[in-house]
């Protein structure tokens, strides 16, 4: 998300972590964190905690994680949005569905 803000940054004299770091390893490293973190959100099914609703939810939540990655990073962002969004609709309706 910070990659977003090098314009106001650069007005205020200010410099992001992306340029900071350089703008291509940045990216490589948010990329990398997006499809790692989505593949960790199938663990809960995995373990045992949650059931076939929560495992379509995370399924699908990998495949934003992955298809994120392809965007510029405006665009990957809502991708990412989303995937926590369904992660979070995926649990509470895998638990109303049913129970603890």
């Amino acid at each position: 998300k910070d990659i977003r803000d090098i314009k106001g940054d650069r007005q205020s004299h200010g410099k992001s972590i992306a340029e900071y770091s350089g703008k291509k390893w940045f990216l490589r490293l948010a990329r990398f964190i997006a499809v790692v973190a989505g593949v960790v959100s199938i663990l809960p099914f995995v373990l045992g905690y949650c059931k076939q609703i929560y495992l379509a939810a995370s399924i699908i939540a990998i495949l934003l994680a992955v298809l994120s990655t392809r965007k510029e990073p405006s665009i990957a962002i809502r991708y990412i949005y989303l995937e926590v969004f369904l992660i979070t609709a995926g649990s509470a309706v895998d638990l109303m569905v049913y129970g603890p």
